[in-house]
This record gives structure tokens, C-alpha cells and sequence, in this order.
């Protein structure tokens, strides 16, 4: 299973659980798999989005934050992320 979330909206915990559960839904719907994974994806804000809206855009524009430029780097939680999760 793979899912892609926007870098720096979650936690190492809230990645760990989510990876946990995925993995326990795999095995009771298809039972017990000699080999199965979860790969969650950080996809970066700036290259990640919905109905031609980047993330990084959408949340700009909802919390009229100011632009971050991409030699930025760091967490990208606060202004970006006003719910931890997806």
C-alpha cells in the first residue's frame, strides 16, 4: 500500500501509526501476507495538490501566509499544516 501526504504535516508518530494501522487493515482484509509494506510518500507542497491547486498555494491563500522560497528548509509545520492530520 502507498499514500502520498504533504511533507511536514505529520509527525514521526502520527507516520508510525498510520503505517501500523494500514498494515493491520492489509492483513484482516487479505490475511496474512508473506510480503506486504506501506510506503507513505512526503511530497513536498510546492508538488503535491488538488484540482490545480498546489498545497503550498491552498494554504497560503487560507492563512495568508507569505511565500516561502525553496531554499528554505526545515519543517514546514505552523502556517502550512492547521490540521496535523490527513
Amino acid at each position: 500500500m502507498e499514500a502520498g501526504i504533504t511533507l511536514g504535516t505529520n509527525s514521526a508518530e502520527e507516520k508510525a501509526a498510520f503505517i501500523a494501522r494500514a498494515g493491520e487493515l492489509l492483513s484482516d482484509l487479505l490475511g496474512p501476507l508473506p510480503r506486504g509494506g506501506v510506503a507513505l510518500h512526503e511530497l513536498h507542497p510546492e508538488s503535491y495538490g488538488y484540482r490545480g491547486v498546489t498545497q503550498f498555494d491552498y494554504y497560503r491563500r487560507t492563512t495568508d501566509v507569505p511565500a516561502v522560497t525553496a531554499g528554505e528548509s526545515g519543517s514546514l509545520r505552523g502556517p502550512l499544516s492547521p490540521s496535523p492530520t490527513r
